[in-house]
């Protein structure tokens, strides 16, 4: 005679115990997952900001313009002996050895002149409004040996010699550069705020050229 066996009962709530538990479990991470969601999708301007090679805000608070100006031409005097001359806030780091700085503050400190031993001619130049390619300036045979293409463009910009906004501010990126033994060619995009009887904000699109034979500096428009 076969005694059918049993299972004891303290195994059987173990069991049922367990089952309850894992249950729970699965239950719990389904509902985080529900409430939770999918990871929001970047926009499309965070994508592009993830293409730019630099960006650059500029604001008109900042501007080392804001209490002095060029000539009406939008000329820049060109000065070798920087002797007494005051560093442009912000523009510190731009500066060559053992030249100087390639901006500086007269000693009035009411005129921005630029650094003779770097530039041959240097003038301001609005890029929101180009339609054809205009000349900057052009870099002596130390400007070219002495700072990349990349860093001159920088300076260009953060000086605001090349303006990229007309009242308030601008964002801006590189997202493309050319670099050879002819040439330095930065193509750049973004936007700038202005006002006429409401913000308005437009958009921005231009290329930077350094001819590395002549030292010609240009800004010329892009499709936007």
């Amino acid at each position: 005679m076969k005694i059918a066996s049993k299972i004891p009962l303290v195994l059987v709530k173990s069991l049922t115990s367990r089952t309850f538990l894992k249950s729970s479990l699965v239950t719990l991470l389904i509902l985080v997952s529900v409430q939770c969601g999918s990871p929001p999708m970047p926009s499309p301007e965070a994508e592009s900001m993830k293409e730019c090679l630099q960006q650059w805000h500029l604001e008109r608070h900042n501007s080392p313009w804001r209490r002095v100006s060029a000539e009406s031409d939008g000329a820049i005097a060109l000065i070798r002996d920087l002797t007494g001359m005051k560093p442009v806030p912000g523009l510190h780091a731009y500066a060559i050895a053992p030249a100087g700085p390639l901006l500086a503050l007269d000693e009035e400190g009411d005129r921005l002149v630029a650094n003779g031993y770097v530039f041959e001619s240097l003038r301001r130049v609005d890029a929101t409004s180009v339609t054809g390619p205009e000349a900057v300036g052009i870099l002596s045979d130390l400007g070219l040996e002495s700072i990349s293409g990349q860093r001159m463009v920088s300076f260009l910009l953060e000086s605001e010699i090349i303006q990229t906004y007309a009242h308030m501010e601008s964002t801006l990126c590189l997202i493309e550069q050319a670099d050879t033994d002819d040439i330095y060619r930065a193509d750049l995009k973004g936007s700038h705020i202005y006002f006429t009887n409401e913000r308005n904000e437009a958009p921005l699109s231009f290329s930077i050229l350094i001819n590395r034979g002549n030292g010609e500096i240009q800004v010329l428009p892009r499709d936007i």
